[in-house]
């Protein structure tokens, strides 16, 4: 995951949307639990940028529980005392949560969130850095039938089973469009545990980097699990026995147009590498010649119309193996510090022609179509030219921070690749936060 001054606009929707009541978090209630505790089945939960030091519980409500900015500014923070988010009440697919970062959260099962006998929806989530003493460190669910679409699971740690997510007598989980990658585990599972007739559904996920200390690195299923991989990438994880997929505890998986380090029996299976743009850096997007492209099922059970980022899902005439669908895209690397430089990178095609970087006065949302892509920003727009991406498919240019930015200000770009001649494609929006008090003079305008 990119540093917390990143922004990326992701376009969400609403499980289960509802026309109750909107609450806002800290300015209706104090803290989100009490907005949970005020609300009723229907209602809203808007929670505001900042980190919220609590665990809280939905109490089997029927809520939507959202950031108001997304993950990189919203953080539950379990101080390594409490799982972050628990259901617990038979609550059902309308009991959402969206959009937050789930961190330092600590519980015998599930460290950063914990299902018992509910099925609520789980997205657009980073759950990162939490623990589960027995089971399940990033997530956790027995006897539950959870969505769990859209989030990075990451550098989580079970002591026992599934270091990232751990599934356990349950029917018909979704798991589907996430990056889960970096999550250890010293028993079975080190990405995903299955266990006791489970039945989920695996599709359009991401999971690499994973480690276990006995088997399954990857996934591993035990006590007659039945389950479909579709368009998943398994590539990188490390185990002593079946490093990516251990189904030899009475399991059955059908695995097809997925990517399998050291491959797998199946249906359009690869054993390629993916050519992540900076797997050691935690960067699980695509390079341009990634052999994940356009290689993927496009009739797949419960294949997403988006992908991770809510970008559109087939973005040529297949659908790509894995959680990113590649499209050109912008990103940096560093905290936004006035007075000092970041790394500006734009993954993309090889191409001739120079890229356009664009600074905006703000965002349109919505965004204005085109034939290029979605244009995020409004006008009038600054334009800057970086030049041609390389043969590698990444452009690296350092940027200068203006030295008299005001903390909190943003700053949203959008690049432009092939300058502005047929056939330009649109990047992502993103948006860099200056983070440090200085003086309280206005952002000015900068130029790479």
């Amino acid at each position: 995951m990119k540093d917390a001054a990143v922004v990326y606009c992701l376009l969400l929707t609403v499980a289960g949307a509802s026309f109750g009541s909107v609450i806002y978090v800290p300015s209706d209630q104090a803290t989100i639990q009490a907005g949970i505790d005020s609300a009723v089945d229907g209602d809203t939960v808007v929670v505001l940028p900042g980190t919220y030091l609590e665990g809280v519980d939905f109490k089997g409500k029927a809520i939507v529980v959202e950031s108001d900015e997304g993950p990189e500014s919203t953080v539950i923070d379990g101080e390594g005392l409490r799982t972050c988010v628990s259901f617990a009440g038979d609550e059902g697919r309308s009991s959402v949560v969206d959009g937050f970062t789930l961190r330092n959260g600590h519980g015998v099962w599930g460290g950063g969130i914990y299902c018992y006998e509910a099925s609520p929806t789980i997205k657009n989530n980073v759950v990162s850095g939490n623990r589960g003493v027995s089971k399940g460190g990033g997530i956790y669910c027995y006897q539950c039938s959870p969505i769990i679409t859209d989030n990075i699971v990451e550098d989580n740690f079970a002591d026992d089973y599934g270091g990232g997510i751990c599934c356990w007598d349950s029917s018909s989980p979704t798991i589907a469009r996430n990056v889960i990658a970096g999550n250890t585990t010293p028993g079975h599972g080190g990405g995903i545990h299955l266990d006791v007739e489970c039945d989920p559904l695996v599709t359009n996920n991401t999971i690499a980097n994973n480690q276990a200390g006995l088997s399954g690195g990857g996934i591993s299923a035990y006590y007659n699990c039945r389950f479909e991989i579709a368009n998943a990438i398994l590539w990188a994880n490390e185990a002593p026995t079946h490093k990516e997929i251990d189904n030899s505890g009475g399991s059955t998986v059908t695995v097809s147009y997925s990517d399998i380090d050291g491959g797998w029996p199946g249906t359009g299976n690869l054993d390629a590498d993916p050519l992540f743009v900076d797997p050691v850096g935690g960067d699980h997007h695509m390079k341009h010649d990634s052999p994940c492209k356009n290689t993927g099922d496009n009739s797949a059970s419960a294949r997403p119309s988006k992908d991770f980022e809510a970008d559109p899902r087939i973005a040529e005439s297949r659908v790509d193996i894995g959680a990113d669908e590649f499209h050109p895209h912008l990103y940096s690397i560093g905290k936004v510090m006035p007075g000092e430089t970041i790394e500006i990178k734009i993954v993309g095609e090889s191409h001739a022609s120079p890229i356009t970087l664009g600074e905006g006065t703000g965002i349109q949302e919505p965004p204005q179509s085109t034939p290029y892509g979605d244009l995020y920003l409004d006008w009038p727009i600054e334009r800057f030219s970086l030049g041609p991406i390389p043969q590698d498919g990444i452009l690296v240019r350092r940027a200068p921070v203006p030295p008299d930015a005001q903390p909190g200000e943003q700053v949203p770009l959008q690049a432009l690749i092939g300058a502005e001649a047929p056939g330009a494609e649109l990047t992502n929006l993103m948006v860099l936060t200056v983070e440090l008090e200085q003086s309280d003079a206005p952002l000015r305008q900068w130029a790479p």
